[in-house]
């Protein structure tokens, strides 16, 4: 996968669209497996609608063929590859992120600090999603599955995180961290230790953090177009 530059910070698909500059005529549809954590309509603008939809589910006739775009991020842990087909209208296109959870590592801000902790929790962390059959290796070619679907692929890339998002990542990922590992913990030690053992290391990667360590992950971006 090849680096764009401000392909990257544009995202594509939603480059030079300010907020004032959409038409009224565009509709956002959000789609997800719970309602629980909709906004309330009326904090809603006009233009979205939210509906439930399970993806492992038949999905709905009347959503066939309806959109222009469709937007898929953060899937990877729901479902292993997918087909966004079926909603997109003839010459529509589909944008997949993905944060690349083989791609996690541990990056310390200078020589003079170490990431080691940090790093051994990661490596645990790893062990846990093979033992869990969480799978990430086919996020390396996600062109390659939106090719296999039919798809023209228009553009595709592999980004780092940026600097200036280092600490706010990894404090949304330290709390994702802190709440998974108590879960799995105590539900079967072989994953990922003890609930005592997980807590030690847990107490290390916070200490590696309060010295500048941030933990990351590579975003994967795909974007592909249904034949007309």
């Amino acid at each position: 996968m090849a680096a764009h530059g401000s392909v990257q910070e544009a995202y594509m698909l939603g480059h030079g669209f300010k907020e004032s500059a959409r038409p009224d005529t565009w509709r956002f549809h959000g789609l997800d497996n719970s309602i629980a954590n909709f906004p309330a309509r009326d904090h809603l603008p006009a233009n979205v609608t939210l509906q439930q939809c399970d993806v492992f589910d038949v999905i709905p006739e009347e959503l066939h063929g309806q959109f222009d775009v469709v937007h898929v991020r953060t899937f990877c842990v729901v479902v292993k590859g997918g087909d966004a087909r079926p909603l997109l209208k003839p010459g529509g296109y589909v944008q997949w992120d993905e944060a690349d959870c083989a791609s996690f590592n541990a990056h310390a801000p200078n020589l003079a600090i170490s990431n080691a902790k940090a790093a051994t929790l990661l490596d645990r962390w790893q062990h846990f999603t093979r033992k869990s059959d969480l799978r990430f290796d086919w996020l390396s070619d996600l062109p390659g599955l939106l090719r296999g679907q039919g798809l023209v692929v228009l553009d595709a890339f592999r980004m780092p995180i940026s600097d200036d998002l280092r600490k706010p990542s990894t404090d949304d990922l330290v709390t994702g961290l802190e709440e998974i590992g108590r879960l799995a913990s105590n539900h079967d030690p072989e994953l990922l230790g003890t609930p005592e053992e997980w807590n030690e290391l847990f107490n290390g990667l916070i200490e590696d953090v309060g010295r500048g360590v941030t933990i990351s992950m590579d975003m994967v971006v795909a974007l592909g177009q249904k034949r007309k």
